[in-house]
């Protein structure tokens, strides 16, 4: 960001994460204007992670540690009207289509539109 000041927007995908990691973004940079979150069914998210080779542990220990850390920043982001939520768990080319439907909107307008898709 400090490379490309002028730039009309930026995206970052896992980051920010925490509360505390949000307002330092936004104390040194700007303002986060959109954030998405892939929504899954818990069973489809724990289903697709056995998939991946992660055991039951795991799983439970990372879903936990996620809820707890982006708890507050969900909170934080629908307050501020810029939330958007995903359905993660359709087919891959629609969870594209409708991220790439917000990202234009959001690159077009600069107007966040809390919605589900």
């Amino acid at each position: 960001m400090r490379i490309f000041p002028n730039a009309k927007a930026y995206f970052l995908e896992g980051y920010p994460i925490e509360i505390n990691q949000v307002k330092e973004f936004e104390r040194q940079f700007k303002t986060i204007s959109s954030a998405i979150i892939m929504d899954y069914d818990e069973e489809v998210l724990k289903n697709k992670l056995r998939n991946n080779g992660l055991s039951e542990q795991l799983i439970k220990a990372r879903i936990n540690q996620f809820v707890q850390k982006l708890f507050p920043t969900t909170l934080y982001f629908y307050d501020q009207n810029v939330l958007h939520f995903v359905l993660g768990d359709k087919d891959d080319s629609v969870v594209y289509e409708r991220i790439m439907k917000l990202v234009i909107r959001a690159m077009e307008s600069n107007q966040p539109s809390t919605q589900v898709l």
